[in-house]
């Protein structure tokens, strides 16, 4: 008798790759890189703009927080969130998984790019000089 080869397709696998430096990187790279964007922030306010030139000094508060910028990030996330709820474009199916199931995944984002570009043409035209 021979192995089972259903059972065998559908052995999990142990060996399965991590991007961004595996658990570690993913820890990381959200502390880091606002540390970085805020150092060389301070380092370019610099009257040198040196790299090298340690501690750099601090902008103040009102430099570094407009009270505006979380209102439209969270407009941007809001606005993006409902163009994939919204039902344009073709629904595709992923891979196969390991149940023998497939996801449908929305394919719309040309649509949602169109309308974010349409908008933002808009307020150009439109915004008083």
């Amino acid at each position: 008798m021979g192995p089972n080869k259903k059972a065998l397709k559908h052995k999990l696998s142990h060996d399965t790759e991590r991007e961004f430096g595996g658990t570690l990187g993913a820890v990381c790279i959200p502390i880091f890189l606002p540390l970085t964007i805020l150092f060389l922030t301070c380092v370019s306010q610099s009257p040198k703009a040196s790299v090298f030139q340690w501690p750099p000094r601090l902008p103040s508060t009102d430099q570094l927080w407009d009270p505006l910028a979380p209102m439209v990030l969270l407009g941007w996330i809001g606005l993006h969130a409902l163009l994939y709820l919204m039902p344009l474009g073709k629904v595709s199916e992923g891979l196969v998984l390991r149940d023998g199931t497939r996801l449908k995944y929305p394919i719309n984002g040309i649509n949602g790019l169109g309308y974010t570009v349409d908008q933002n043409l808009l307020k150009v035209i439109c915004m008083p000089k």
